[in-house]
């Protein structure tokens, strides 16, 4: 990794001086961390985005939310004129470092300059154990398709910022495209995984705190039969038959008493 990068400080520098050009765009790929790709996936080291830094926020907001729905990840670089070098050996050069571990995707330099335009893939890798590749989400002769399409973007278009912003949007709808009719599932916002699984915690949580009900008793009335009772020895509430009921209360009762 260090090794790619003082190779491609050196020769930037060389070619610089031995064509006596200037060397701005060499010293801002001096400063750059390689080893860590664009955290917004757009990269301008032409400055071409300085006067239309809406456009520059709104391709970026693609380029990233390309990689989060789909995972095929684009990562753009913008030049206003190439020192010693052209858009497709840039294009590897990046790819080497920032497509590494398997990502699968593309690095698109553009020059404005000369509006010319080169990309990398990823790099196909070895072969599994039994002799079979990996399935990519876009097959390279897609891509290659699709960057032949950009290259129909009108020349007409005024503005360094403004082309580039052109070409990477059409890159960007052609890919989606593509990998909507691929049927490549989006990936679920971690928001809504949180949500899921707060959901389920209190769902748990309710069936696991619902009080039990208590079993109902068999409570069944007991009641005593009517006796007329007529008057004995003109007393108005005098004794009268005298009689023995034996009365059997259910086991039921009895256990739950």
């Amino acid at each position: 990794m260090i090794t790619k990068f003082w190779v491609l400080i050196l020769s930037a520098l060389l070619s610089g001086i031995l064509h006596g050009q200037d060397l701005s765009v060499s010293l801002q790929e001096a400063t750059l961390d390689f080893a860590n790709p664009p955290a917004n996936h757009l990269l301008d080291l032409g400055e071409v985005f300085s006067g239309n830094l809406e456009s520059r926020q709104q391709l970026a907001e693609r380029l990233v939310r390309l990689e989060e729905e789909h995972g095929f990840i684009v990562y753009l670089v913008a030049y206003s004129g190439i020192i010693g070098s052209n858009v497709q050996e840039k294009a590897s050069i990046f790819r080497d470092f920032w497509l590494e571990g398997g990502k699968e995707g593309l690095v698109l330099v553009c020059d404005t300059d000369m509006r010319t335009m080169g990309y990398s893939l990823t790099k196909s890798g070895e072969l599994t154990p039994n002799g079979e590749g990996r399935a990519w989400k876009v097959a390279d002769h897609e891509v290659m398709a699709i960057l032949s399409e950009l290259n129909q973007v009108e020349e007409s278009i005024e503005g360094p910022g403004n082309f580039t912003s052109a070409v990477g949007n059409r890159l960007v709808d052609q890919l989606e495209e593509r990998l909507r009719e691929r049927g490549v599932p989006a990936k679920p916002a971690s928001g809504l995984l949180a949500i899921f699984a707060l959901f389920t915690v209190l769902l748990f949580l309710a069936l696991m705190l619902k009080p039990k009900k208590k079993p109902v008793r068999d409570v069944r009335a007991i009641s005593f039969p009517q006796v007329q009772v007529p008057e004995r020895l003109g007393a108005s509430f005098g004794g009268g038959l005298a009689a023995e009921i034996h009365v059997k209360i259910p086991a039921s009762i009895v256990s739950d008493s």
